[in-house]
């Protein structure tokens, strides 16, 4: 999980144009969970 973490956050973080949507992205991802977020994601 932790890796996958850890990728999720580099993919997030990456564009520092995005982070209030990133932000927004993190914390929704936390609340909905790794699968929900990869599902809304693709």
């Amino acid at each position: 999980m932790s890796s996958v973490a850890k990728e999720i956050e580099r993919f997030l973080y990456k564009p520092l144009n995005a982070t209030n949507k990133s932000e927004k992205f993190d914390a929704r991802w936390k609340a909905s969970g790794p699968w929900e977020y990869k599902r809304t994601r693709s």
